[in-house]
């Protein structure tokens, strides 16, 4: 999702405090509106279904409103959190694509084409379309990134100090 596709369609208005706050859909929209388009208040203005002869004085003084700032910095805080992958979804990724084979890009006759190479994604490093080749990534790279993400490669660590010994464990 790109920052000019949001729309109240998408957004969990319940889940954003802020936004739900405002007191009609017309401010809501104006507050997506006005983050989707960078900060244009007379635009935002306009698609939330403001007088078009009024919306550039509307859109400013709307933005101004308090509870509309708060729910613009909500929505902008919502859109940015949402970009980012999280442990599972990197950990996801990475599975793919080092459980990735040849077969996944390869038709029921054995044959390599566009379409396969665009289902398979993740797992294709480089596609030569004039030749054929196909270049998939590196599996074993793909498991020890997931291995260090999830520290299967940490040593048990024992520090003796004096009488105390600290233990770290890797569980």
């Amino acid at each position: 999702m790109e920052l000019k596709d949001l729309s109240l369609d998408i957004l969990p208005v319940d889940d954003i405090p802020e936004l739900k706050a405002l007191t009609n859909d017309r401010q809501r929209n104006f507050a997506v509106f006005y983050v989707a388009n960078g900060g244009n208040g007379a635009d935002a203005a306009r698609k939330a279904g403001y007088s078009e002869k009024t919306a550039n004085r509307t859109g400013g003084q709307i933005a101004k409103t308090p509870s509309v700032k708060a729910a613009v910095r909500a929505v902008r805080e919502w859109f940015f959190a949402n970009l980012i992958l999280s442990k599972n979804e990197a950990l996801s990724i990475l599975s793919q694509m080092a459980r990735g084979s040849i077969a996944d890009v390869m038709d029921a006759d054995g044959s390599i084409n566009k379409n396969t190479i665009r289902k398979a994604g993740r797992i294709i490093e480089s596609y030569d379309e004039e030749s054929g080749k196909v270049k998939l990534r590196d599996p074993r790279a793909a498991i020890e990134t997931i291995g260090k993400v999830l520290g299967w490669f940490r040593d048990d660590i024992k520090i003796h100090a004096g009488n105390v010994e600290i233990r770290m464990e890797h569980l």
